[in-house]
């Protein structure tokens, strides 16, 4: 589930056709509404999900709302004086930003798709020094969201599923406000998600990112509460919690992930009119050109003719500068070919990419790339340490390795020098004051200052 803004102006507009028969108020649950949309993956989700809103937006300013209110005995007091303030601001014109709703995972029914939007019973914004359910005030100190977890049991760790959904719950409020600081900073990560059309299983760079932090930061949610839990098939337990989580420690340990990729700097190496167009997706996500960056978009292209014509096949790759590749796009050549001239290979790039179908893939391809960095804990790091500076250079890849924010250490002897290749989630001076500190057991002599090149290699000479 994830938190979307509600504008109720924008959204009334375009809900005239809605069907307003599954939309429910209730004390215990909030504002309810179900919608599905036909076929599979990220458009089929992303139609039910405005449906849904556009159904709560429209609830709001029908007589449907009163007659809910005056005729059902699960509507308390409280709940009823907040919808019907809801009601009246969206009457006023006002629209109401950062509401937080929590959208259901999309289920499978039939042909369609199907998703389930609620809007907790009291969320309106708040400015009291702590921002309420999604919205990223530079004045509060925390933010309060509501969110719901779900698990079963784990009989192999000995966790009952009531300790599952908390944990869910957690993590999905740790990145609830991942995906408010993203979104404010204007990165590329604060929308990326991609849906598997088979089985409806999202996966969102935020949630990536929120699952670093719970490995590597402590206090992230500074307190929570139970607001209400129900069974679910197959022992499980669906808690809704209310938390509040800091945002110093979510700003400043999402800023280290995203440092540790090498964002927001990417060098491009392309032909034109290729090279213009990656440049200016990356200048679209927030993203930085520069020809130092450790992280590469590298693309070639190559001409196959026949006969008269010519066709054009491309090839782009996000890689490190290590050459660690984290995703490949290629084109369908087939698509066209052009009569061969001296510009034909600038001709197939334009016409190529002017096609929606190969744009798409390629916007896809990219995505899907950077979440990849992310998801490997950062790229790789090379150091390179003089042998007269170990005593017992065997115990170094053991002692680099219980460093925190490091994975995949190799080690290997490469002349005069032993070359230590990680992965590191942090920025590169953090790097090199930790291996100051860690290689002093193992040391015949202090190491001297690092020589950094370009982010990418450390070097003690």
């Amino acid at each position: 589930m994830r938190k979307l803004a509600l504008s109720f102006g924008v959204l009334a507009s375009v809900a005239s056709c809605s069907a307003l028969a599954q939309v429910s108020l209730s004390s215990m649950r909030g504002i309810e509404a179900e919608a599905c949309a036909y076929g599979r993956g990220t458009p089929a989700i992303e139609s039910a999900k405005m449906d849904a809103l556009s159904q709560v937006a429209q609830f709001l300013s029908s007589p449907k709302l009163l007659a809910q209110q005056t005729s059902s005995e699960d509507i308390d007091t409280e709940t009823s004086s907040w919808a019907r303030k809801l009601s009246d601001m969206q009457q006023q014109g006002m629209s109401i930003q950062q509401m937080p709703v929590d959208i259901s995972a999309p289920r499978l029914q039939g042909s369609d798709t199907c998703v389930t939007v609620r809007l907790k019973t009291g969320s309106l914004p708040k400015s009291n020094g702590q921002s309420a359910g999604g919205d990223w005030n530079a004045a509060a100190e925390n933010v309060l969201v509501t969110v719901i977890g779900e698990g079963w049991p784990d009989n192999e760790n000995g966790r009952t599923a009531r300790t599952q959904a908390e944990m869910d719950a957690l993590k999905r409020a740790v990145s609830q406000v991942v995906g408010m600081w993203l979104t404010q900073q204007n990165t590329q990560f604060s929308t990326t998600e991609e849906s598997s059309s088979e089985s409806g299983d999202e996966f969102s760079v935020n949630e990536v990112i929120s699952q670093q932090l719970h490995t590597r930061s402590q206090g992230l949610v500074k307190e929570w509460s139970l607001l209400n839990s129900r069974e679910l098939p197959n022992n499980g337990v669906e808690v809704t919690i209310k938390a509040v989580v800091e945002k110093q420690p979510i700003a400043q340990a999402a800023n280290d992930v995203l440092m540790a990729i090498g964002s927001p700097r990417v060098n491009v190496q392309a032909p034109e009119p290729l090279s213009s167009l990656l440049k200016d997706w990356l200048a679209e996500q927030g993203i930085e050109y520069s020809p130092h960056a450790n992280l590469v978009i590298k693309a070639d292209s190559v001409l196959r003719e026949r006969g008269a014509n010519s066709r054009l096949q491309l090839n782009v790759k996000v890689e490190d500068l290590s050459g660690q590749q984290y995703g490949l796009w290629r084109n369908e050549p087939s698509l066209l070919s052009l009569p061969t001239s001296a510009q034909v290979e600038h001709d197939l790039i334009d016409v190529h990419l002017a096609t929606p179908e190969q744009q798409q893939s390629l916007r896809k391809t990219l995505k899907k790339s950077f979440n990849q960095v992310v998801a490997q804990g950062g790229m790789v790091r090379d150091i390179f340490i003089h042998t007269r500076y170990l005593s017992q250079p065997d115990k170094l890849s053991s002692i680099l390795s219980t460093l925190g924010g490091v994975k995949d250490v190799v080690v290997n002897s490469q002349g005069d020098y032993y070359k230590a290749s990680l992965r590191y989630a942090g920025a590169t001076g953090e790097l090199v004051a930790a291996l100051h500190q860690s290689v002093r057991p193992i040391a015949a002599q202090s190491l001297p200052k690092a020589q950094i090149n370009n982010e990418f290699t450390i070097r003690f000479d």
